[in-house]
């Protein structure tokens, strides 16, 4: 499991099991290099659009975000990404 978190945060977010913690106002999770079956943004800051490229075929991206993000189209609470036809 990866976190992100505050740098005030790291320290409690691995004693809750996460074998990695980027800090979010260091890192931007975004650019990670590792791709995930589940993205859960559980405090509604990202958007689907932002996650994908984080997601494996089929993968989930999950948000407590109901309403649209200000600026995006949607910001959907759960999408699954389904593999490209081809």
């Amino acid at each position: 499991m990866t976190a992100v978190r505050g740098t005030a945060n790291v320290v409690l977010v691995r004693g809750l099991g996460a074998d990695r913690v980027l800090d979010c106002p260091v890192e931007d999770f975004t650019g990670d290099t590792q791709v995930y079956d589940v993205v859960l943004d559980a405090v509604g800051t990202s958007s689907f659009g932002r996650c994908r490229p984080l997601l494996n075929p089929g993968g989930i991206y999950l948000s407590t975000e109901w309403a649209p993000s200000p600026g995006s189209r949607s910001s959907p609470w759960l999408v699954r990404c389904m593999p490209k036809r081809g």
